[in-house]
């Protein structure tokens, strides 16, 4: 049995090698997987980005701080394979669109930050603080994001704008996860 990442030590690793960090992938191999399908949509490059996190999260395990978590530390390695292999990414066109697919399109449309903020907080499940700390900005900046990404969305799915007064649009995320004080609403 492998333990978990958050518990092994350096020498560990060392001891067990690259093993145990491709057991840990292994363990949450479908989050990750939905994450890099977002970026990819290529059976081919999402093999190629395991290969590549996993040999990255090796090399730099050395310099993990332990100020995130494993897990949030690896997002971000992660997501940084995610965005070098997806300019590569060469847009192929498909036939029959379904509207899962234009949700799909919608999203790979939106720009980066966007996109990633989105897939991070609504595709993968993780919280609004655990999104702003992979992607390295603040609340207030992972709200605009994921404002901006929610419009443009909503813009390309069914052509409608909305854009409201300006001093609520920080809210507006809140607002939408029912996550907003009452008072405030």
């Amino acid at each position: 049995m492998v333990p978990e990442m958050e518990s092994i030590t350096i020498a560990t690793i060392q001891e067990k090698g690259i093993h145990s960090v491709v057991d840990w992938f292994d363990r949450h191999k479908q989050s990750f997987y939905a994450l890099g399908w977002f970026y990819l949509q290529n059976q081919q490059q999402m093999e190629e980005l395991f290969y590549r996190s996993i040999i990255k999260v090796h090399k730099e395990l050395p310099r993990f701080k332990r100020e995130i978590s494993f897990e949030l530390w690896v997002t971000s390695i992660f997501i940084d394979n995610c965005r070098e292999l997806s300019q590569d990414k060469v847009l192929q066109a498909s036939g029959e669109i379904t509207p899962h697919q234009d949700l799909l399109k919608a999203l790979d449309q939106l720009e980066g930050d966007e996109k990633e903020a989105m897939i991070l907080t609504y595709g993968t499940g993780f919280s609004q603080e655990e999104t702003a700390q992979i992607l390295r900005v603040s609340m207030g900046k992972l709200k605009e994001l994921m404002f901006s990404g929610a419009m443009s969305v909503r813009k390309q799915l069914d052509g409608s704008t909305y854009n409201g007064c300006n001093e609520y649009q920080s809210n507006y995320i809140d607002y939408l996860e029912k996550s907003m004080d009452v008072r405030k609403k």
